[in-house]
This record gives structure tokens, sequence and C-alpha cells, in this order.
């Protein structure tokens, strides 16, 4: 068996690979970068960003995935400050009277190690509804290819843009090849060959 022509190859030769023939073409979903939300903490900025090129690469993103992931990445601002409450102050303790005064005590998991835990479990949800785990990255569909802007051309490392890159390789080939060659350099004269008398007025 043959290995597989990467997309740059086929965009060099003006092929087209067979492997995308009734695939993603095929989708219904339009694949498009989100808008991300002005008002994101540093942390949720960060890893929408993270998010986002991940699965914009993957073509496993739309643009009305913004509600979506602002709702992730909001929790994931919130986790990561009850993260670092829960693993500074893993339990507490907690003290009481009894119905005849005495008092009690005891050692208890700390509160924000149970809401770290119950973020958790909510992120790895949403991870998974957005195929970013490992199990339910297998399954998710790609997009279709979104249409470039006008005024915007295709990314580098998509169909589009190989193509293009492609086509300018071969015009400049093509242009070059179509250059005549540069003449051959005159000869330099040797001055020492020349008879002083020739010289002479």
């Amino acid at each position: 068996m043959q290995p597989r022509k990467s997309l740059a190859l086929h965009a060099l030769q003006g092929t087209t690979p067979q492997y995308e023939v009734g695939g993603a073409e095929d989708s219904p979903f339009v694949g498009g970068r989100p808008k991300m939300p002005h008002d994101l903490t540093e942390d949720a900025a960060a890893e929408w960003k993270r998010l986002v090129k991940g699965l914009s690469a993957r073509r496993t993103v739309t643009r009305l995935d913004s509600s979506m992931l602002e709702l992730h990445v909001r929790m994931w601002s919130r986790w990561k400050k009850v993260a670092a409450l829960a693993e500074a102050n893993p339990t507490t303790e907690v003290t009481w009277t009894d119905k005849n005064g005495e008092p009690h005590s005891k050692i208890v998991e700390h509160p924000a190690s149970s809401m770290a835990t119950k973020l958790e479990n909510s992120l790895r949800n949403s991870l998974k509804e957005m195929s970013a785990t490992p199990a339910s990255r297998e399954r998710a569909k790609p997009t279709g290819k979104a249409a470039p802007s006008r005024n915007q051309p295709p990314h580098p490392e998509s169909a589009e843009g190989l193509a293009l890159e492609g086509d300018r390789l071969r015009r400049a080939l093509v242009a070059e090849q179509s250059q005549p060659s540069a003449p051959e350099p005159e000869p330099e004269i040797d001055l020492s060959l020349i008879h002083e008398e020739e010289i002479q007025p």
C-alpha cells in the first residue's frame, strides 16, 4: 500500500486527495472561529485560545459554538481558583457544641475541595461535548470548509491555501524557465600583452 500523499504535494501537482472526497465536504456544518468575549478573565481567555486553536486545526468547531465555549472557559476560570484553594487547604477543622455544652471537633474535607470535584466533572462533560477528550475526538465529524471572506486570504495550511501556494510556485517556475539566459561576459583584456609601442601616441 502506497503512503498517502500530503495536501501540500496534491496542491503542487494540482490533484485532489481522494480521502477528502465525500467527507467533510458533505457536512451541513460550516467550520469557523467563534468570537471570543471581551470580558473573560486571563485564565479563561488563555483556555479559549488553546481550545479554539486545537479544535480549528481538527475542523470540529463552528462560529455557533461560542456559547458552549464561553460556558466552559468561565467554569474553567472558577475551577482554577477553587482548585488552588483546595490544594492549599485539602481539609478543615469543624467545631460544634452538643446539647450538654460539650465542645467537639473533627477534620473534614474543605468545601473548596468538594467544589473543585464538581467543577472537574462538569468540565469533563463539556470537553466531551466539544470532542476534546481522547475518547470523544475519534467520534467527531469534521465540519465543511468555510469560504474565505473577500478581504481575508485562506489559511496557509488549508487546502485552498496550499492550492494557492502551489499555483504561485508553478508560476514562479514557468517565469524562471521563460527568461532568456544571461549573455556570457566578455573576456577581460590582459593589458600585459599589449606592446608599449601600440599605446604610444
